[in-house]
């Protein structure tokens, strides 16, 4: 299904004036080869309590792609609502170039708010002032049964404004860390910055930060800091603003100020140059060879210069424009 843009095509669920008529999600994609793109997706209401996936998209067992659409004004009807934006749910699920905003996830503790994901691929994505009881920006949940390597990437997005009104942060919820084990999640060039929380949920969960991280720990991982120390490594080249300087967190990880171009005016754009400075997060993410011939949510090209042969990419959703650090004459 193909719109014809984000500001000409809008799918709204509308519920029946009929009695007895239910709410329900927009769509539910399950098939490999589905596609639904360029296109607003909102008024979706998940009423199916208990493990039940997206409240506006739900991508579920068999896959599909969700891409270039905006995903707004969802909600997640009751508990344990997986995404009230989108869910995404098989390893053959990719949800690309995607702006999921201003979605309400249900009750409970398990309830969550922009995106949840238990298998499956995200790229460039902007996912922001989102809300939810926990985990109001992105949910990683453990993926059962599962033998193959990265089942779970979220690569180049960025995670701002969303708000867990109840517990835990605002930012990332991550889950059942044992499943870090044998590569089975990698979140690569993300920017988790800006999202607000409570104190994180009762038995098993830490706040890494009130804000930006909740983790799962428990079986192997005793305590908050062993699971940090665990999880580490399937974060890679994210910035992440947390309230403590001193936390360090991920492999090749910044804790800084992404100093988005106006957070107050949600525009998430990297600063590239000017009075305020330049984002810490321009040029420092992780170079893939997905990316060759790929584009950011802009529609610019995700590699903006290669460099003895590496691609030089920003951290999260946009990729600013190319400036050398040279001096430049003018001659006439």
């Amino acid at each position: 299904i193909t719109g014809l843009g984000q500001d000409l095509t809008t799918v709204r669920f509308a519920k029946s004036t009929l009695p007895g008529a239910k709410d329900h999600r927009v769509f539910q994609i399950n098939n490999a080869a589905a596609l639904v793109e360029r296109m607003t997706i909102t008024g979706g209401v998940n009423v199916y309590a208990y493990d039940s996936f997206g409240g506006g998209v739900c991508i579920d067992a068999n896959g599909g792609t969700l891409q270039d659409c905006r995903v707004t004004g969802n909600k997640g009807g009751t508990y344990y609502i997986r995404g009230a934006g989108v869910g995404v749910n098989s390893r053959n699920g990719h949800v690309r170039r995607c702006v999921i905003d201003r979605n309400a996830g249900g009750y409970g503790n398990g309830s969550y708010g922009g995106l949840c994901v238990t298998l499956g691929h995200v790229e460039n994505c902007l996912v922001y002032s989102n809300s939810s009881s926990s985990a109001a920006g992105l949910a990683i949940l453990s993926p059962s049964n599962v033998s193959a390597t990265f089942p779970i990437t979220v690569s180049n997005c960025t995670f701002s404004c969303n708000v867990a009104n109840s517990v835990g942060a605002g930012g990332l919820h991550f889950q059942y860390s044992d499943f870090v084990r044998d590569r089975k999640v990698e979140v690569v060039n993300c920017v988790f910055a800006g999202n607000s929380g409570k104190a994180p949920p009762s038995g098993g969960y830490g706040n890494l930060d009130d804000g930006e991280v909740t983790l799962g720990f428990g079986g192997s991982f005793p305590d908050l800091a062993a699971c940090a120390a665990y999880v580490s490594s399937a974060f890679m080249n994210c910035c992440f603003r947390f309230a403590d300087p001193t936390i360090s967190f991920g492999t090749s990880c910044l804790n800084a100020d992404p100093l988005f171009a106006d957070e107050a005016a949600l525009d998430f754009h990297l600063r590239s140059r000017g009075a305020g400075g330049r984002s810490p997060a321009v040029s420092k993410g992780a170079y893939g060879p997905w990316m060759d011939g790929a584009a950011d949510l802009d529609g610019r090209p995700r590699v903006k210069h290669y460099k003895k042969g590496t691609g030089l990419v920003d951290i999260g959703c946009y990729e600013t424009g190319y400036f050398s650090d040279a001096l430049l004459f003018e001659l006439r």
